[in-house]
């Protein structure tokens, strides 16, 4: 019997493994029935190989984890290095478009038939008088609040002294064409032609090479979105819809002071009848 037994023992791995014989298993079974001392090995045996297979379950779960963790990082890893280029020129394509349509409104007013442009040192709230400028054309007229400052008709040059009611006139040629001075064209200024005109290559030089240059869509001023241009120290804010710009805010360094200066610009107001020379009666001409 103890041989019997050995042999049983023997082949008990298999049996638990289901590897043995229709004949060889009859022949344990039959054995297991009438054999405590085996049936206890066996016991032992089976929750030993159920524990260690449990075992191993578990760690081919967690390999397969963190293979699945790996490929995931792997996979972000090289969609992060594929967008890097994409938010590169996307972000470029956007400055370049904020910039150039900045550029274009806010530069060479011939191209409007009529507009006006308000004009306030700091902020708005502050004046209850304002600059106005109107233009149409090649006439100019400007005012502070209701009072006249220039006038020009295309060939003579008005100046008018509201405090003293005195006016001088001056021949000459004057440029017109309103330039608001938006600051983030400063670095430009050695490629600007003759002609006032940048080219839009020009303009995607400045955007790739000007370090400090930032666009900030939709940042609110007055409960109003704005794109906000930082460059060169300066704060610029573009209206959102027609890019002119609303609000420039300077600062040289850190030591001094922020000077605000703000534009109010509407199109479509000035007609020939406003465009008209200032009643001269009420001055008196001098020279100067």
């Amino acid at each position: 019997m103890e041989n019997k037994c050995k042999i049983i023992q023997d082949l008990l791995p298999t049996y638990i493994e289901n590897l043995t014989s229709e004949e060889t298993t009859k022949f344990i079974e039959e054995h297991l029935k009438n054999c405590s001392e085996c049936q206890t090995v066996y016991n032992n045996m089976k929750e030993s190989l159920e524990q260690e297979t449990l075992e191993n379950t578990e760690t081919v779960k967690k390999i397969k984890k963190y293979k699945r963790r790996i490929r995931l990082i792997k996979t972000i890893f090289v969609l992060a290095i594929l967008a890097l280029p994409i938010v590169f020129v996307a972000n470029t394509i956007f400055k370049f478009y904020v910039i150039r349509s900045a550029y274009t409104r806010n530069t060479n007013y011939k191209n409007f038939e009529s507009f006006t442009v308000e004009y306030y040192e700091e902020s708005i709230e502050r004046y209850s008088k304002h600059y106005t400028t109107y233009y149409k054309d090649d006439v100019m007229k400007k005012y502070y609040g209701d009072e006249p400052i220039e006038f020009y008709d295309g060939e003579n040059h008005y100046f008018f002294d509201n405090e003293n009611m005195t006016y001088w006139v001056k021949k000459e040629k004057v440029n017109t064409n309103l330039n608001i001075d938006i600051s983030i064209l400063d670095g430009m200024e050695n490629i600007v032609k003759d002609n006032g005109k940048i080219s839009n290559l020009e303009i995607l030089k400045f955007v790739l090479f000007q370090d400090d240059l930032e666009i900030i869509a939709n940042s609110a001023f007055r409960e109003k979105p704005y794109y906000l241009v930082t460059c060169n120290n300066e704060r610029i804010y573009l209206d959102n819809d027609t890019f002119y710009a609303e609000r420039l805010i300077e600062k040289e360094n850190e030591e001094t002071r922020e000077e605000a200066y703000e534009y109010r610009i509407t199109t479509g107001n000035v007609n020939y009848r406003q465009i008209q020379l200032p009643d001269l009666s009420k001055y008196t001409q001098i020279e100067k």
